[in-house]
């Protein structure tokens, strides 16, 4: 299946999507980072909230930068773990995405604008298994799709 970042780079080479300059992710410029690209989305989308998607590595060097810049401005959800990005109102939620690994862009866009989909869900159920000596072999096929939503609720940094 086509992923996100192969769409995201297809946007900016021809859909004109315009990357933000941000440079490298360090655990010193991370926090202005993450907040540049926060105000780079469109204003009417702050009320309602967005999520900035980061890999694990960089999120940690966002935390590293909030304890040396806005330690008592961190927003941390306590039941959940959740955190959001300092100074925000709790509407820009750090997302940690495994996906992202190695990739030092950020993403970021309202909730349900990064689709993900398959088919039909009742092809899940479908488990085929082959016994082998000692072992049992099983595949589950179905058809898997992303999609951006609205190119125009989306903001990206460089891929550095």
């Amino acid at each position: 299946t086509v992923g996100f970042a192969k769409r995201i780079a297809t946007a900016i080479a021809s859909e004109g999507l315009a990357a933000t300059t941000l440079g490298t992710i360090t655990a010193t410029t991370a926090y202005d980072q993450f907040t540049e690209l926060w105000r780079a989305l469109p204003i009417p989308y702050w009320k309602a909230g967005a999520q900035l998607y980061s890999s694990w590595d960089n999120v940690d060097m966002l935390a590293d930068d909030f304890e040396t810049k806005v330690a008592k401005y961190t927003e941390i959800d306590l039941t959940t773990g959740q955190m959001f990005l300092a100074k925000t109102d709790r509407k820009c939620e750090i997302i940690r995405a495994t996906w992202m690994t190695g990739s030092n862009r950020l993403i970021c866009t309202p909730k349900q604008n990064l689709l993900i989909g398959t088919d039909r869900v009742s092809d899940l159920n479908k488990v085929n298994t082959f016994p082998q000596l000692r072992t049992l072999q099983a595949g589950i096929d179905f058809s898997l799709g992303t999609q951006i939503r609205d190119l125009r609720a989306l903001v990206v940094s460089e891929a550095v």
